[in-house]
């Protein structure tokens, strides 16, 4: 009896390499804006505060929008989620390639938004029904990895079109990328294995109060960590940094948020008894080192701070969402939409803040307070994490009670 000799791919690459692709394009609106704002600057007036409206704008639309989306793609299926949220943010993109005034270019973000509210949930749902759950946290590591790929791609886009062609090209090749990915959805033949067992781990019971915490310590962070993708490369160009240099600067900083959001998911793999809010925790009281160092507002500084405010400061958004996953798995979607909702008003409202804040004071007091709120959104989530396990706490004792009776 012979065997086939083609190598047997892992469960749920495909997957996983599909929900890479499609959340990488779904954001890249927001930070293809944030890497080529200098370049943008000679068609469109763009101040830090219009940058920061830009972000809030698309962020705030997906956050309104989150709730919505999640039901419609739980009733759709995410093949039909992930073609329709790469056909919208296709059409925002090619829009803002074409846009010539500020009005254009925020109505191409709205619209970029409800892309990304789509992408998110179908995103999640693909993954949910390929990953074997032991493989999980890789899984959202690498999904939440082309957040920083989008980042890292926009920064080559710098030097290697935006300097040569136009601005407006390395938006409508980001246009052409997201019909791919639609196209890609389109043609998708793969079905659910029939009678495929469903994960088993503990599900405790859910804490409004731990889940609040968690939400709004998430919401503090994404605040945070957003405005980092924005505002790099203008703040850089600021300090003294030439565009070609700033660009690379981005792009090698977003490589290393990359390779720390796939790490961090390795390690939750191979240690399912660590705490992923603990190791969120962690990351942004690191992260947010990396802040107060950019707030130096020196060009050494900017290279220094961006290295670490990436690699700490935006490894956590797939450790925290994992987390609500394995400890809510009979409510994920319930859980996941509320942290979700979380996350896009905190993307929304930070750039708008940050900007706001650089152009009435400096980008240093800006880096500087939002330093201080990474490191305030650490704290935040462990006491999430504290709520948490006083509930799983009260829980085993409920359970020895009835047993001892």
């Amino acid at each position: 009896m012979k065997t086939s000799s083609r190598p047997r791919s892992l469960p749920g690459a495909t997957a996983v390499v599909k929900t890479v692709a499609l959340t990488s394009v779904t954001v890249s609106p927001t930070f293809l804006m944030g890497s080529l704002v200098v370049q943008m600057r000679h068609d469109i007036a763009l101040a830090p505060a219009a940058i920061g409206l830009g972000a809030a704008i698309m962020f705030g639309t997906g956050g309104v929008l989150a709730p919505f989306c999640g039901r419609l793609v739980q009733r759709i299926g995410p093949k039909r989620g992930m073609l329709f949220a790469a056909s919208t943010s296709a059409f925002a993109l090619a829009g803002i390639a074409a846009a010539p005034n500020f009005l254009w270019l925020a109505l191409c973000l709205g619209l970029a938004g409800t892309g990304n509210a789509l992408g998110q949930p179908a995103s999640n749902m693909a993954l949910s029904e390929s990953v074997p759950f032991r493989r999980l946290g890789i899984a959202m590591g690498m999904k939440q990895a082309s957040i920083p790929t989008a980042s890292l791609l926009g920064g080559l886009a710098v030097p290697a079109v935006a300097l040569v062609f136009g601005w407006r090209w390395a938006f409508a090749l980001a246009a052409v990328l997201a019909l791919l990915v639609a196209a890609w959805a389109l043609g998708d033949r793969t079905k659910q294995p029939a009678g495929r067992p469903a994960p088993v781990a503990i599900d405790p019971p859910s804490s409004r109060r731990a889940m609040a915490f968690l939400t709004a310590g998430g919401a503090v962070a994404a605040a945070s960590a957003t405005s980092l993708g924005i505002f790099l490369v203008d703040s850089a160009v600021s300090s003294g940094i030439s565009p070609s240099h700033a660009g690379v600067l981005f792009a090698g900083a977003a490589l290393m948020g990359l390779v720390s959001r796939i790490g961090a998911g390795a390690f939750l793999d191979r240690r399912p008894h660590y705490s992923p809010y603990s190791l969120a925790s962690q990351f942004l009281l690191v992260g947010s080192a990396g802040f107060l160092v950019l707030a130096v507002g020196q060009p050494w500084a900017m290279m220094a701070g961006a290295v670490f405010a990436y690699g700490a400061g935006w490894a956590w958004p797939g450790v925290l969402t994992y987390g609500v996953m394995r400890d809510r798995l009979s409510s994920v979607g319930t859980s996941t939409g509320t942290l979700q909702v979380g996350l896009s008003l905190g993307a929304a409202a930070g750039p708008l803040a940050f900007g706001v804040l650089a152009q009435v004071s400096s980008y240093r007091i800006s880096w500087l307070v939002a330093g201080l709120g990474l490191a305030a959104s650490g704290v935040i989530i462990s006491r999430g994490h504290a709520a948490e396990n006083r509930i799983r706490c009260r829980e085993a004792v409920a359970d020895l009670d009835s047993v001892s009776e």
